[in-house]
């Protein structure tokens, strides 16, 4: 089963941004790191009471990260 909760603690929301940093393919534009994800809302992802990843949203609630740990990708 999968549950969504709403983060609010910086420090877990910075740990889980530096796990997803070097996942990426490309670099991520300084506009979007330094002034939208920090303005976002981060929920974590749960499966089976495991954290399975996060994502995140703008203030209109449109999707603006989406990770998932990778022995959850299959």
């Amino acid at each position: 089963m999968l549950t969504c909760f709403q983060l609010e603690q910086s420090t877990t929301i910075q740990q889980l941004s530096e796990a997803y940093l070097p996942t990426l393919t490309a670099p991520m534009d300084g506009m979007w790191a330094s002034a939208i994800i920090p303005e976002a809302s981060f929920w974590e992802i749960q499966a089976n009471g495991q954290q399975a990843g996060y994502f995140c949203l703008d203030t209109e609630r449109c999707l603006l990260r989406f990770h998932l740990w990778e022995n959850y990708l299959d």
